[in-house]
């Protein structure tokens, strides 16, 4: 019976050093004081987040824990990334600093931005074996943020983002066939315009030249032309 209590507790015991949640994709969204396992395989929890408002911007800080589980990794610590209502992204992390198994650090970054935006989320990005930062990332509302308006901000910006480009290519479109249209235009007025001019040019008269004898006192000259004229002082005789 005691065998039995005691690998029930032990059991216990274990499960409670669990993280609450497991992800290494970019989907993920939690909470403060919610463990999640990165895709770099540390564990990381928010554990605070504030803003603080200043003459002409404000001050977000946010508190964290990270923790090396394993039992014999040696994993470099990832970055924090926030993204802004306009778009822009900032990071800030310890480049190259090495977590061993069992390191537990806690820290705390503050960003300083401009009244004009605001934070939308807070991302943790892991780095690879040879410290690059990767693109998968768990995420965490900031402040009056929920997970459900940042799936529809998401979606918002992928719907704006499509249809930008589908006017973009609309008006490519256009400027294309009308390029196209009025290279046929111009095609064709070359044709009509050359058309023309063969047939005034069948239709013209056939004009013959003349020869006329010009005389001045002794001298004699002739003119051949189609309207044969004398030089100055010349007569035609």
């Amino acid at each position: 019976m005691k065998r039995i209590f005691a690998k029930v507790a032990l059991a216990i015991i274990l499960f409670s050093l669990l993280p609450i949640s497991n992800a290494n994709s970019s989907d993920v969204c939690g909470s403060l004081n919610q463990s999640f396992v990165a895709n770099d395989s540390l564990t990381v929890t928010v554990t605070s987040t504030s803003i603080i408002e200043k003459s002409g911007s404000f001050q977000l800080s946010v508190s964290y824990r990270l923790h090396n589980q394993s039992k014999d990794k040696k994993i470099n610590e990832g970055y924090f990334e926030v993204e802004y209502s306009d778009g822009t992204k900032e990071w800030k992390g310890n480049r190259y600093f090495e977590m061993f198994p069992n390191d537990l650090f806690e820290r705390t970054y503050t960003w300083e931005y401009l009244k004009t935006i605001r934070p939308l989320v807070l991302v943790y990005r892991g780095r690879d074996d040879i410290g690059q930062r990767t693109s998968l990332g768990l995420h965490w509302p900031v402040l009056n943020e929920n997970c459900s308006s940042l799936e529809a901000l998401r979606v918002a910006k992928e719907k704006a983002a499509a249809e930008l480009k589908a006017k973009q290519e609309a008006e490519a479109k256009a400027i294309a066939d009308k390029a196209a249209a009025d290279a046929v235009a111009r095609a064709a007025a070359d044709a009509a315009k050359a058309a023309a001019d063969k047939a005034a040019a069948a239709k013209a008269p056939l004009l013959k030249k003349s020869t006329i004898t010009c005389v001045k006192g002794k001298l004699t000259k002739k003119v051949t032309a189609i309207k044969p004229v004398c030089p100055a002082g010349y007569k035609k005789k």
